[in-house]
């Protein structure tokens, strides 16, 4: 019954992330609403569901993109598959601890998306400031994953 949340849920992150990014950005960082539903959604589902889950909101968060599609998806994917191993490994159950395996990850993905596309082209300088803005936006990514991790913890019954 939760599951249905999804499409609401996805909504909600993609009007967040189009319409409403600069009101809650800070600086140039702003939290990527997308990857607090994907990455949320893998830490809560804890199945193969949450990775398909991840793929799909990488594949929205693509055509919401100017640019090619494929990045986006491929990126949300492999972080959630590296997520569902920390989360595997650890098996964290408070949303502070969840959050903390998010940050990482969410950076990574924004790099991936972001700031490697254009590899060959970039200079070493600029790499190194889209790598620290990465890191920003995966802290502040995890920051508004908290309270989204416990809402999803309380409607979801644990197992």
């Amino acid at each position: 019954m939760w599951r249905l949340l999804f499409l609401p849920l996805a909504y909600l992150a993609a009007v967040l992330d189009t319409t409403l990014g600069s009101v809650w950005s800070v600086g140039t960082i702003a939290p990527d609403a997308l990857e607090v539903l994907a990455f949320a959604w893998v830490v809560v589902e804890r199945r193969r569901f949450g990775l398909l889950v991840a793929g799909a909101v990488g594949l929205l968060a693509d055509l919401l993109a100017s640019g090619r599609v494929g990045p986006g998806m491929s990126s949300f994917f492999l972080a959630a598959l590296l997520l569902s191993a920390l989360q595997r490994r650890w098996q964290p159950r408070h949303p502070l601890v969840q959050a903390g395996l998010i940050a990482p990850v969410a950076a990574l993905s924004t790099l991936a998306t972001r700031g490697v596309s254009e590899l060959p082209s970039v200079a070493t300088m600029e790499l190194a400031g889209r790598t620290s803005h990465a890191l920003g936006v995966g802290l502040y990514t995890a920051a508004v994953a908290v309270p989204v991790l416990m809402l999803l913890g309380w409607i979801r019954p644990t197992r």
